[in-house]
């Protein structure tokens, strides 16, 4: 299994686990809240998506290109964030202002993206460009 589906896999059992279905008058489908909230949130580009510091130990290759989201705080239980390291600068996001992110990124040595989420500091965060991609839906 490469490692893109493995990611898949990994979003997809998680959101299954974590919510009880209930639908309600409106005829809502399992997962519409969770795709309406994700897609909500702020997408950013990431201009020199190699300079990322990534707790990957992957052969990936280089990365070409990055987006960041902000990640919702009701879903924040639920996501794995690795370690307290700023991707964006390499600084610890402990005991500063700081909020959970999605990073998107395309590699090189893969087809398609990959997913993961850390803390980012707001002002790292605040900095970049808002991108003209839709934020994407983890799942």
């Amino acid at each position: 299994m490469d490692s893109g589906r493995i990611t898949a896999w990994v979003c997809h059992e998680i959101i299954e686990n974590m919510f009880e279905w209930k639908l309600d008058a409106s005829n809502e489908q399992p997962g519409d809240e969770w795709n309406r909230v994700w897609a909500s949130m702020q997408n950013r580009d990431i201009p020199n998506a190699s300079s990322l510091s990534l707790p990957l130990d992957l052969n990936l290759g280089k990365a070409l290109h990055a987006t960041i989201s902000e990640a919702p705080l009701q879903y924040v239980d639920y996501l794995y964030l690795s370690g307290e390291e700023c991707p964006l600068c390499s600084v610890s996001t402990t005991h500063t202002d700081r909020l959970p992110a999605s990073l998107n990124l395309e590699f090189d040595q893969i087809k398609g993206k990959i997913g993961m989420c850390a803390w980012v500091h707001r002002d790292c965060f605040e900095k970049l460009e808002l991108s003209e991609e839709p934020a994407p839906i983890p799942w």
